[in-house]
């Protein structure tokens, strides 16, 4: 059965891309896959339900692609993809928080290099790695999750921090000791969709899933 529910403030899609082959001339496929490969996760992309234009009754997204902007929400797509609603908070504080984030990254480019770090968490996440050189980030004064050090390329925003600065918008707004301790666990550049999954399924009194549709079907 389609959504029947609507987009706005509240809401959070977390999407996973539609297998796509590894030798590919679309961009988007190939970017798709090789996110697939080095977060160890189907999920590629995260966006926010936003507020519809002025005198229209379309339903918008605010998500990164090229640049953070407001994008119409489009269903019928064969990406897989899980709808949540953000309980706990109210709609005022999930508007303010979300206003908050598009008045600060609105019209900035893409991370495209904050992803090339994630090769090198890929890495230190081995388990191998962790097990025979779990010690040298210790000697280099670095914390022992890889998911909290400092990415290399902090230009630019990806499509997960922008869900994490709106979470922490709303933690600053009011404080829950389950959003927070979740925010800790990563460093806000060093968050891609996957752990944007991880994220909401940790926190079921934070987060309801209202939609999951699967891949390739068409509404």
């Amino acid at each position: 059965m389609p959504y029947q529910g609507t987009i706005g403030p509240g809401k959070v899609i977390v999407y996973a891309g539609h297998e796509p082959r590894f030798f590919t001339t679309n961009i988007r496929e190939a970017f798709g896959r090789l996110q697939n490969i080095f977060t160890r996760m189907k999920w590629t992309h995260t966006a926010m339900g936003f507020f519809p234009f002025i005198g229209k009754n379309a339903e918008t997204l605010f998500e990164s692609n090229e640049i953070q902007d407001v994008t119409l929400w489009h269903p019928n797509i064969k990406a897989e993809y899980r709808i949540y609603q953000i309980r706990w908070y109210t709609q005022q504080e999930i508007e303010q928080a979300l206003w908050k984030a598009f008045l600060e990254y609105n019209g900035q480019g893409y991370g495209f290099l904050q992803v090339l770090y994630f090769v090198r968490r890929y890495i230190w996440e081995t388990k191998w790695i962790r097990k025979y050189f779990g010690w040298w980030p210790k000697l280099r004064g670095k914390p022992s999750d890889v998911r909290q050090w400092n990415n290399w390329f902090v230009g630019g925003t990806i499509c997960s921090e922008l869900f994490y600065n709106v979470m922490s918008n709303l933690n600053e707004i009011r404080y829950n000791p389950g959003v927070d301790r979740m925010l800790k666990r990563w460093n806000k550049n060093n968050f891609h969709s996957g752990d944007s999954f991880v994220f909401i399924e940790e926190l079921k009194e934070i987060f309801e899933l209202e939609y999951h549709k699967p891949s390739g079907v068409i509404e």
